[in-house]
């Protein structure tokens, strides 16, 4: 271990990170020397493998909140990263491209080109069209996921950068809470703000949903075989992605988890049924002979307020959408109309909460429903993409989980908790519209498209051999359909 790739990096990025804080008080630029070289002895130490995760954690942990120029050095220098390893690397080792399922081609086509239609007959073309062009972008970072990602240690690698991240994001959340205590909690009238990683509430809550779910994966699916160090890691990790998930209070994320234990559950450990039921029948008896603890809970879910501002939110979509069903109000412009659709009137309670929405928002995904938000911004052909994104992830995630079970019973439970995460997000996207396709919000819509890719990935026959474990059909031998070739 002690001379391991993941040793060296570890100790290289802490040296890294030792000395960009000690010059970091006379210049924020001057980072970007010792980060520089740490990027230098990690690639020629680790290998091109390196790279990539410190390209796409990049795209996911970098955000403008936290420094803008580190932003735009991350975003550009992954995707630079990134094309390099897809195209160079295929083109000196005489490897072709992965083609790109046609359906899948079609969407995108699609979208892009029913966006711009709309952008032209929107109040602000220019709004829309730089709409379009960072969606485009995000089609492209994730054209190059989809090329270096081919076997099982990609699926590993993917899964991998998003609880990473969803520890980073659990770290900040945690610090901000014991920093600020419980009176700043309590106080606060959406809970609390995690700074440093995500600014964005809802983005932090997805996120350690996200991470939390992947680590349950892992021990449903491979926690019996794991050591009993790594078991008892695992656990400590599972608590503190508890208490940050507590502590954001995202109830769409709570959504996303709850799903994902229950169909874990009834899944692979079916025999917990039983105890889950009986767990439940005893909660609710608790909360029926104690009013207090009801009452906490009502107040800590915001029951009284169930909907927030969402009703008002829909309400406002659905007198856009009447107004212009053909080709939407135009993407990302939406908040220019909040006004005019406003069903509350001035000054009042509800009105004051859609006030706040709009001088710190930004101007993706404000329908907080992801068909609301495509059907309002871009007509019937965004209500149709909105449709079409979830069939395309069941037909890739169903036929993978065929393909992968012939070949390794194990992986395929693994193929199945990714498909079961998606599932989980296209619920959660019920009451947010961000964490999907938000005209390219890389650091939210990226974890998606991983198990999107990884799906995909799987579906095909004929992925890598040495995928394959011993004793199981080679490619030839796979008989299953794929998608892309139907």
């Amino acid at each position: 271990m002690n001379g391991s790739p993941i040793t060296k990096l570890i100790n290289i990025s802490l040296a890294g990170l030792f000395l960009s804080l000690l010059i970091l008080p006379f210049s924020e630029v001057m980072v970007i020397l010792p980060l520089g070289v740490v990027m230098y002895f990690i690639i020629s130490k680790t290998g091109k493998q390196a790279l990539v995760y410190i390209a796409i954690l990049g795209f996911l942990l970098i955000t403008s909140e936290w420094n803008d120029l580190f932003r735009k050095i991350a975003i550009f220098g992954g995707t630079a990263v990134l094309s390099y390893l897809a195209f160079f690397k295929s083109f000196y080792e005489k490897r072709k491209l992965k083609p790109v399922p046609k359906d899948i081609t079609a969407f995108a086509v699609f979208v892009l080109v029913t966006s711009a239609i709309s952008s032209i007959l929107s109040i602000n073309p220019a709004m829309g069209f730089n709409a379009v062009i960072k969606q485009a972008f995000f089609y492209y970072l994730v054209f190059l996921i989809y090329q270096i990602s081919y076997d099982y240690d990609s699926m590993k690698m993917l899964s991998a950068i998003t609880f990473i991240t969803a520890l980073a994001v659990t770290a900040g959340t945690l610090v901000m809470f014991l920093s600020l205590g419980w009176a700043a909690i309590l106080s606060a009238d959406a809970g609390l703000r995690t700074s440093g990683v995500y600014e964005n509430i809802n983005a932090a809550g997805s996120i350690v949903a996200l991470g939390t779910v992947v680590l349950l994966g892992y021990l449903f699916t491979f926690g019996s075989k794991a050591e009993k160090k790594y078991k008892y890691l695992s656990y400590f990790i599972l608590l503190l992605f508890t208490a940050a998930l507590l502590i954001t209070n995202s109830r769409a994320s709570f959504l996303l988890v709850g799903f994902t234990v229950i169909m874990f559950v009834i899944i692979f450990k079916r025999h917990l049924v039983k105890y889950g039921a009986a767990g439940l029948l005893l909660l609710a008896f608790i909360l029926a002979i104690s009013p207090q603890l009801d009452e906490i809970i009502e107040v800590y879910l915001r029951l009284d307020r169930i909907m927030n501002i969402r009703d008002i939110l829909w309400r406002m979509s659905f007198d856009a959408i009447a107004d212009n069903p053909v080709w939407g109000i135009g993407p990302d412009v939406f908040k220019e109309y909040f006004y005019k659709y406003l069903p509350v009137m001035m000054g009042s309670y509800p009105e004051s909460k859609v006030r706040y929405l709009y001088e710190v928002a930004g101007t993706s995904g404000l329908s907080h429903n992801f068909l609301l938000y495509r059907f309002t911004e871009l007509g019937i052909p965004g209500l149709i993409s909105a449709l079409w994104l979830p069939f395309l992830y069941f037909r890739y995630g169903l036929t993978a989980y065929d393909v992968t079970k012939e070949r390794d019973p194990q992986k395929a439970k693994f193929i199945l908790v990714l498909f079961l995460m998606g599932i989980g997000i296209f619920l959660r996207s019920a009451f947010e519209s961000i964490g999907i396709m938000t005209y390219g919000w890389i650091m939210l819509d990226l974890p998606f498209w991983f198990f999107f890719v990884i799906l995909v990935n799987y579906s095909q026959p004929d992925y890598s051999p040495a995928d394959t474990v011993k004793g199981a059909p080679s490619e030839n031998e796979s008989q299953s359909p794929s998608p892309a070739n139907q």
